[in-house]
């Protein structure tokens, strides 16, 4: 795995892994790297290919939401918010109109989206449930911007060594399935790991979010809520490798999924009669 040298760096020729827009919620607006949330309750996009065995790894540039008042001009007018929701966009925006804080004032010093623009990150199967965040059944499991929380299931674990994340953050998501008694996912933040760590005779373990998860093949996982947006790097290069890891483990970019095309005189060396 290697650094890249420009943030904005993707791959630009097809094949590759990219989301797909044909396994994610029709809420949602997708490109091959990119999700925009709709304006109402999560909704996930996955990735066009998953793993069933090795260990891969993907990241994830947490990107600014809409502002309060950008919320409710894409609200329908007939709309009905929970109380506790409707309450928080209107004192947002009533900060906004006094100059005294809100989503684009200096005063929110921790970037954190105040009403809306959050994300739920992760690894599902294809069984997962599209209408729902990351982590809402037995079939995701994922990491909450709010606190670094785990879920999945709908069990949610705050104490585990998880971080929150907020715009401008870099969120890194691996999952190891190389042994049936080791299959775990971990979580980075700007190429930190997360979790707790132990150092036994030299050797460094421990930091997984989730072990002993099911046998399967997981895809990438985004569930974005009000208008979250991130965008997704597969690899090969990444704006934050993962560091910290355990002693011994490898970790591949999930773009090493799809092989690389041919070349063309690999095509015409191929096709050529004898």
């Amino acid at each position: 795995i290697t650094t890249v040298a420009n943030k904005t760096y993707l791959h630009d020729a097809p094949p590759y892994v990219h989301l797909s827009k044909t396994d994610s919620a029709p809420q949602l607006k997708v490109t091959h790297f990119t999700v925009h949330g709709g304006m109402r309750g999560y909704r996930m996009s996955r990735a066009s290919h998953g793993v069933k065995e090795g260990c891969y790894y993907y990241e994830v540039l947490i990107q600014q939401p809409p502002s309060a008042a950008e919320i409710v001009n894409a609200l329908p007018q007939t709309v009905r918010l929970a109380k506790k929701l409707q309450k928080q966009l209107d004192e947002e925006l009533n900060r906004t109109k006094r100059g005294a804080g809100g989503d684009d004032s200096v005063e929110n010093k921790n970037n954190r989206p105040t009403v809306g623009g959050h994300l739920r990150l992760g690894w599902a199967n294809r069984t997962g449930d599209l209408q729902a965040p990351v982590g809402y059944d037995k079939w995701s499991f994922g990491i909450r911007d709010i606190g670094g929380s785990r879920i999945h299931a709908s069990m949610r674990e705050d104490d585990w060594g998880g971080e929150g994340f907020v715009p401008g953050d870099v969120v890194g998501l691996c999952i190891s399935l190389e042994e049936e008694e080791d299959r775990h996912i971990r979580f980075f933040k700007n190429g930190q790991a997360m979790g707790n760590f132990e150092i036994i005779k030299g050797k460094r373990r421990g930091g997984a979010a989730f072990e002993n998860i099911p046998e399967g093949t997981y895809y990438p996982a985004i569930s974005v809520y009000m208008g979250g947006t991130c965008k997704v790097n597969f690899g090969p290069h990444f704006t934050y490798p993962p560091r910290m890891l355990p002693t011994g483990l490898k970790v591949k970019p999930m773009s090493e999924v799809v092989a690389d095309p041919p070349s063309p005189q690999e095509v015409v060396q191929a096709i050529k009669l004898p």
